[in-house]
């Protein structure tokens, strides 16, 4: 069965960079490019691990975590952080919230691949 990786990234030319890794993983892509139905479709689909820009259009990153983390059908699932701006006290906050990684924009192919498979592997 191949394993649902939810990226919730406004940037659509990202969304389809890492689409594009992860399909060659075997992977199903589920893409959000807002954090308004994150919460929802993270519930819904159960996705092995969320890939989570901190700058959204409707919602922050930090929020976006903590309904995350707050819901008990999705608290364990493991996010990964990417920004284009990865500041302490905002790696601080993210990683009291429950995040996993975090990852600078413009993002690593093998960064993020090495990242993903920690939280898929078998």
């Amino acid at each position: 069965m191949k394993k649902k990786i939810l990226i919730c990234d406004d940037d659509e030319i990202m969304q389809k960079l890492l689409g594009f890794f992860f399909r060659k993983e075997n992977a199903e892509i589920l893409p959000l490019l807002t954090g308004k139905d994150l919460l929802a479709v993270a519930k819904q689909q159960a996705p092995a691990v969320i890939i989570l820009d901190m700058m959204l259009p409707d919602k922050d990153g930090l929020t976006a975590l903590k309904e995350l983390n707050g819901d008990p059908a999705t608290a364990a699932i493991p996010v990964i952080i990417l920004s284009a701006t990865l500041r302490p006290e905002m790696i601080s906050q993210a990683r009291e919230l429950g995040a996993k990684e975090f990852i600078e924009k413009p993002v690593q192919p093998a960064r993020i691949l090495e990242a993903v498979r920690k939280y898929t592997a078998d």
